[in-house]
C-alpha cells in the first residue's frame, strides 16, 4: 500500500497511518509582516501528539508540549518568504497497543490488558488520533504583551 503524500488537518488513523509511531511534518510557506516592536507567534489551538518541534527556515524555532500552546518564532523570521515546518512526534501506543483494549485511554497500561477475552476486550482495533486536528494561527504581538518584568 502507496502512503499518503500529503495529509489533512485531523487525525492520522484514517489518512492512512493507523499502526504509525513516528513524527510527521507538516510544512508551508508563509510571509510574515512583523513591525518594529512587535513578535509573530505560533499557536497551536487543537493537536494531539507528544509534542511538536519547530523550525523556521531550516533553523529550530523551539518545541511546544505544555499549555500556552504557543512559541515565539520571531528571531528566526527574513524579510519576504519563509519556511514553517511543524514536526508533530507521536507515541508507540497505535503500533504496540493494546490495540484491542476498549477503554481509548487508560488510566495505566499493563500486562492484564493484553488480554484476547473479557469485558475490556474489543474486537476491533482501538487507536488514538494523532495530528494537528485544527490550522495553527499566527499572532502578531506588541512588546507589553509578553514582557516578563
Amino acid at each position: 500500500m502507496e502512503l499518503p503524500r500529503s495529509l489533512a488537518l485531523g487525525d492520522w488513523v484514517p489518512q492512512g497511518f493507523a499502526c504509525y509511531s513516528g513524527a510527521i511534518t507538516y510544512v508551508t510557506e508563509m510571509e510574515a509582516n512583523v513591525g518594529n516592536g512587535q513578535r509573530l507567534f505560533l499557536e497551536l489551538p487543537g493537536w494531539n501528539g507528544m509534542l511538536v518541534r519547530v523550525r523556521l527556515n531550516g533553523q529550530v524555532a523551539g518545541a511546544i508540549a505544555w499549555p500556552p500552546y504557543e512559541l515565539d518564532i520571531t528571531d528566526g523570521l527574513k524579510p519576504g518568504r519563509n519556511f514553517l515546518e511543524i514536526e508533530l512526534v507521536s507515541s508507540r501506543r497505535n503500533l504496540l497497543g493494546p490495540l484491542h483494549l476498549s477503554q481509548k485511554y487508560p488510566p495505566r497500561t499493563g500486562p492484564d490488558q493484553f488480554v484476547t477475552s473479557g469485558e475490556e476486550w474489543s474486537d476491533g482495533y482501538v487507536s488514538v488520533p494523532y495530528g494537528l486536528m485544527e490550522a495553527p494561527v499566527l499572532s502578531v504581538r506588541a512588546r507589553e504583551h509578553w514582557d516578563v518584568k
